[in-house]
Formats: C-alpha cells, structure tokens, sequence
C-alpha cells in the first residue's frame, strides 16, 4: 500500500500548505463537477420524459372522447337497423360529435403519430362506417364498431407509450 501512495506523499512534502490546499481544493472541485454534471445529465433526461408523457396525455385526451361517442354510436346504430325511428336524428348528431372528435384528435397527434398506419385505418374505418353503415345488419354494425373501438383502444396505447 506505501508503495501505492508513496508518489502522493513525496508531492505533498515538497509543497506549501498553500500549494498543498490548493491541489487538495483542485481535487475536491473536479469531483464535485463531475458529480454535478452526472445529477444535471439524469434531472434533463427525467424532465425530458415528464414532457413527452404530458404530451402524450394531451393526445389521450380527444382520443378517449372519440371512444366514447363511438360507443354511442354505435347503440343509437343498432336502435336505428333495429327499426327505432326515433333514433335516427340523435344517431345523425352522434355521427358529426364521433367526425369532431376525429378532427379533434388529428389535430392533437403530431406529424409522426398522424402518420402511423393504424390511424389512418381508424380515419378510413369511420369514413367507411359513416357512408355505408346503415346498410349493414345489426350485428355487421356492432361488430364494426368494436373492431373500430380496439383499433382507437390500441392506438392510444402507442400514444401512450
């Protein structure tokens, strides 16, 4: 071990204490730099995450609602081919809230997002539900929108991720 620390001892008999507390202060200052760096480096990088998640819960947000009138759509759907036509105009708004929310949604997904293949399929699956829907049978129409409902479902798992 004296041999270990012997080219540290002969470099601190030869200096003042000046010098001695100087070389020390020098130590002790790099250490704590890199020490400070290490903290600031992993802090950017937590906070960094913090705001893609708060970003990525701000995209949630529209899409949730878009579940939501689609899953009212689709019982005023089935009341409509069940013969209720009562339903028909509140299933006619229901269509433009679930084409809001579409909007809504598209406008809150970044460029990457907007991109993906699954959205795409959920933009054409709603446009494919809205123009030929009613010419489905009852069950086609239910399990058309639960098809589309796990596709928006899925989707915002990606988001959120």
């Amino acid at each position: 071990m004296q041999a270990l620390f012997s080219p540290a001892v002969a470099l601190m008999n030869r200096l003042r204490y000046n010098s001695k507390f100087l070389l020390l202060g020098a130590a002790v200052s790099v250490v704590m730099l890199v020490l400070l760096y290490s903290v600031f480096t992993n802090l950017s990088r937590d906070i960094e995450t913090a705001r893609n998640e708060l970003s990525g819960v701000q995209m949630l947000k529209p899409m949730n609602r878009m579940v939501q009138y689609i899953q009212q759509h689709r019982g005023l759907s089935a009341g409509v081919l069940g013969g209720n036509e009562a339903m028909k105009d509140k299933r006619g708004a229901k269509e433009k809230e679930v084409q809001e929310a579409q909007a809504a949604t598209e406008a809150a997904l970044n460029a990457n997002l907007r991109q993906m293949p699954a959205w795409q399929k959920i933009r054409t699956d709603i446009e494919t539900l809205r123009a030929q829907g009613l010419t489905w049978s009852v069950a086609e129409n239910i399990a058309f929108h639960n098809r589309l409902i796990d596709q928006v479902l899925l989707l915002m798992v990606d988001v959120a991720d």
